[in-house]
């Protein structure tokens, strides 16, 4: 698992912080006054997750010291590891550990963003065909730690395993996530097929998004200092525009003094994204107008297409999108007048 050492504090967000709560280990303070602070507020949340905690780790327990049988094989964690929910009684510790999982939502930290990734990634690990649906819950906390690259990757392997191109991926000896170094400016029209996942085509929405917005600011740059700066100041300017890995790691896009190909063509594939999400549940991009009902609200029953369904996936992924400035008000701005029944309005 991931440790980290400092993060900002619960209460007045100042950063680097080395004083962690000793319960749940994902919330940090920078003093112990502002720990006293947050007591009320974070106490029953830290206790909901240490206790889920303890679920999921005294059920892996059992399952550790099972001598077993013919049911379940000794040590599923070492001799299953890929066809894991196939052993029935390895099921009540994959719920209890998604469970837990999904409590640390409730604390909006790096730590607590670290932790739901390294117990996601885990439990895809021993069970490949992903029947309680974690992979839906990572594309968003990777772009939210800007493990952009990471996300596309892993987003792009699901899809393609979604299509049927990866039958049979619970089985160890095939391939498993190992799409590296994807190319998120790659056409998306092979993606929006009918029973795609609208977790991973609003991932990979927001990542075209946040490169569309971040060559932009890259862009203004050599336009501001045309003739004025010389060029070996101007790349080291460029340095300090906060970009997505994708951009800061592509130099041909770096060093690149026209980007307006690059951005037509973006805004082709968000539009085709936009109107392939549109396609599959009417009631999706309208929701981010009005968010809060929607975050708030507590689905029981869904069915593709249903506003049930629009709720579960935007509770997942709008922190990611919040997060990217300007990404909100991008998609917005693709959303029909006859839609707009009213403003945005942030649930902040």
């Amino acid at each position: 698992m991931t440790e980290l050492t400092s993060d900002d504090c619960g209460v007045c967000k100042k950063p680097d912080c080395v004083l962690r709560c000793s319960r749940c280990k994902v919330i940090f303070y920078c003093s112990r006054e502002h720990q006293g602070d947050d007591f009320c507020h974070h106490a029953p949340i830290c206790k909901t997750i240490t206790k889920l905690e303890k679920k999921f780790k005294d059920e892996e327990a059992e399952l550790r010291a099972h001598p077993g049988d013919w049911m379940m094989p000794k040590d599923p964690f070492e001799t299953s590891i890929g066809h894991f929910w196939g052993i029935i009684a390895t099921r009540n510790y994959m719920r209890a550990r998604y469970t837990y999982i999904r409590s640390l939502v409730d604390i909006d930290t790096k730590a607590s963003l670290h932790k739901q990734l390294d117990h996601g990634m885990d439990m895809l690990r021993l069970s490949r065909n992903d029947n309680l649906g974690v992979r839906q819950h990572l594309p968003s906390v990777m772009i939210r730690l800007n493990m952009d690259q990471k996300c596309y990757d892993f987003v792009v392997w699901w899809m393609r395993a979604n299509t049927g191109e990866y039958v049979g991926c619970d089985k160890s000896d095939l391939p498993f996530l190992d799409i590296k170094g994807g190319d998120l400016l790659e056409n998306p029209t092979r993606f929006l097929h009918d029973h795609n996942d609208l977790h991973m085509l609003t991932a990979v929405t927001l990542l075209k998004i946040k490169v569309y917005l971040d060559i932009k600011e890259l862009w203004k740059v050599p336009m501001a200092c045309a003739g004025r700066v010389p060029m070996e100041l101007l790349d080291k300017i460029k340095t300090f525009i906060p970009l997505s890995p994708i951009v800061a790691g592509n130099r041909r896009l770096l060093e690149m003094e026209d980007h307006t190909e690059i951005l037509d063509s973006l805004k082709y594939d968000i539009r085709l994204l936009y109107e392939g999400i549109d396609n599959q549940n009417r009631h999706f991009w309208p929701a981010f107008l009005n968010p809060r009902e929607h975050l708030l609200a507590q689905p029981v029953f869904m069915k593709d297409g249903s506003v049930e369904e629009m709720q579960v996936v935007l509770q997942m992924v709008f922190a990611a999108w919040r997060d990217v400035p300007g990404a909100i008000k991008f998609i917005i701005g693709y959303i029909p007048q006859d839609h707009r029944g009213h403003v945005f309005r942030d649930p902040n």
